[in-house]
């Protein structure tokens, strides 16, 4: 950052290592020592750093957005460089490729406890699709695994690019966007909930302005808005009679409330809803609500 004095002119430049030097728990410090990485356990070394640099920031009473942002941030930092080391490790990809995020990682909005949420979109010559298929499982394992060590465990749902459904060519995640908008059941609705939250993080195939113009089909199709905003509600604000908050009555978050299932979600569930019933594409809770 250039920095001015009283009358203009720059008088210096802070740079990126200046800051590293006042904390190893920094963003900077972290996203730094995973693109410096040379190896997979150098990768996950340093992304395990990541609760230090999360309690940092709430120490100092960081906004609670911009720590998600910065966990969203190095776990794209991790899986960019897993990404190329796989592909150092395998030779060029076969095919144009995108890795994208999805759910929270895709909105930027994760907390510190987080799972993987991820999935390939690739472009191979007509009929290659099987042919070019074991090198990107090949790659999603590599990044999945690395991820893990790092930290970040596997999705217990299976929404990883590890999983052949969620590892396909561009032009069949369209035909499947397409097809939850005009078959909207309450499993097509569910899975919408999930894939229309995505982001692109990395590979040369531009996928999200393709997939985006899918999701703009939606509100021409009153029954799949109506069957999303049901699913919004599926999730119910924990108040009672007296709109008092509820805390958990037994199990081992007796005496807690959820925040997460009891509110954040709700909250997410419901901006998804309007913006896709709007026409619009923006993937964060807060963008989606100012939209």
């Amino acid at each position: 950052f250039p920095v001015q004095d009283g009358e203009g002119p720059i008088a210096g430049i802070v740079t990126d290592t200046d800051l590293m030097g006042l904390s190893r728990h920094t963003p900077f410090a972290i996203k730094s020592a995973i693109e410096r990485a040379e190896t997979a356990d150098a990768v996950s070394e340093a992304g395990r750093g990541l609760p230090d640099v999360v309690v940092a920031m709430v120490s100092v009473n960081a906004n609670p957005v911009d720590v998600g942002r910065v966990v969203a941030m190095t776990v794209d930092a991790m899986t960019q460089r897993l990404l190329q080391l796989g592909i150092d490790a395998q030779g060029p990809a076969p095919c144009g490729w995108a890795w994208l995020a999805l759910g929270s990682a895709a909105r930027h909005e994760q907390a510190l406890k987080t799972d993987q949420d991820h999935a390939l979109a690739i472009d191979p010559a007509p009929g290659e699709a099987a042919a070019v298929d074991p090198y990107f499982a090949t790659l999603a394992e590599f990044v999945t695994a690395g991820l893990e060590s790092a930290g970040i465990p596997r999705c217990n749902g299976d929404a990883m690019a590890t999983m052949s459904a969620l590892r396909k060519p561009i032009g069949d995640w369209v035909e499947t966007f397409l097809g939850w908008i005009d078959d909207p059941d309450p499993v097509s609705s569910i899975l919408a909930s999930i894939g229309y939250d995505f982001r692109q993080v990395a590979g040369p195939l531009q996928a999200e302005p393709v997939l985006d113009d899918a999701i703009r089909q939606a509100w021409s199709h009153p029954s799949f808005l109506r069957s999303l905003g049901r699913r919004a509600l599926d999730l119910r604000p924990p108040t009672g009679f007296f709109r008092n908050l509820v805390v958990a009555h037994g199990g081992e978050h007796a005496g807690r409330l959820d925040v997460k299932h009891g509110g954040i979600s709700i909250v997410n569930n419901l901006a998804r809803a309007y913006a896709v019933s709007a026409g619009l594409t923006a993937k964060g809770t807060v963008a989606r609500l100012e939209g």
